[in-house]
């Protein structure tokens, strides 16, 4: 019989993220090439496992998700759910009766010209 233990998914979810932060690194150099210009490759690696462990933290963790979050940190910087200027983005963020899903909607809403 096979037993998983924990040690077991850790690795597991230690794998994917791996995988989606190599996703994520493509992502950026195609979407943000201006931003990221000059930009040690190993302080861009640092800077996306920087963010995608934010995301988490607000209950985003659906891939796409991940990666409107990512944006968002080069659209506005990459501690806007943190700043004043921003402060409509915290909300949202730390509402306790939204999931991830809901966050990233909100989000849209709050900066996408047309929407909310």
């Amino acid at each position: 019989m096979f037993t998983i233990r924990q040690r077991h998914l850790e690795a597991f979810a230690h794998d994917q993220r791996t995988r989606f932060e190599e996703r994520l690194l493509v992502h950026v150099r195609e979407a943000f090439p201006g931003e990221i210009r000059g930009l040690p490759e190993s302080e861009l690696r640092a800077r996306l496992a920087r963010t995608v462990t934010r995301a988490l933290s607000y209950g985003i963790e659906v891939e796409m998700e991940g990666v409107c979050f990512a944006d968002l940190t080069f659209l506005f910087g990459e501690h806007f759910d943190t700043e004043p200027k921003y402060g409509w983005a915290s909300e949202i963020l730390l509402d306790p009766l939204l999931e991830g899903h809901q966050r990233i909607a909100r989000l849209g809403d709050g900066w996408i010209p047309g929407r909310g």
